[in-house]
């Protein structure tokens, strides 16, 4: 992890710049096993002049209840996903299909097969695990490859390809 700044004052300067939509992922609440912070999650809203999606320890019903209700528009579940399907589709029928993103994270083997990355495990391959989430309510999946992530490589074409081919819902290419 690195220091990049406090994430109020980020907010402030994507909001002078006018980008369209932003998306909050912690990516340490779920190792931490702290839950959402709730409050910083309202302080981010309330600077936010655009769309904007949490992710990120979101295990529930409750904890996303909680996320819309402080202005947040749309909330992220990986871990969620994988361990508590059912959470999903309780969020897609309890807020709407729009508010729900799952986010998936693939690793290549030595053997070239895509495998579902991440502290949740899970087996799947990504056409199946993509239209699992959409039947499940999903309005849009995080694409994201794990082996292209932070390399300078460009996106992995092919699975971006592969995904958005299956399924009717937008995919953010992460």
């Amino acid at each position: 992890p690195k220091y990049v700044g406090d994430p109020l004052n980020a907010v402030r300067i994507f909001n002078e710049k006018s980008v369209d939509e932003l998306m909050v992922l912690d990516i340490e609440a779920t190792a931490q096993g702290a839950g959402p912070n709730f409050d910083l999650i309202a302080d981010i809203a309330s600077e936010c002049f655009m769309p904007m999606s949490y992710g990120g320890a979101v295990a529930s019903l409750q904890h996303a209840a909680a996320i819309l209700t402080s202005g947040v528009e749309k909330v992220v579940m990986n871990t969620a996903f994988v361990k508590s399907p059912n959470v999903i589709a309780d969020c897609a029928c309890e807020f709407g299909s729009q508010a729900v993103v799952v986010s998936m994270d693939f690793k290549r083997s030595l053997l070239g097969q895509y495998a579902l990355h991440g502290r949740a495990g899970g087996k799947g391959d990504p056409v199946t695990m993509a239209r699992r989430a959409e039947d499940l309510g999903a309005g849009e999946l995080l694409l994201t490859s794990v082996d292209r992530e932070g390399t300078g490589k460009g996106y992995d074409l092919d699975l971006i390809r592969k995904v958005s081919n299956a399924v009717n819902i937008p995919v953010i290419a992460n």
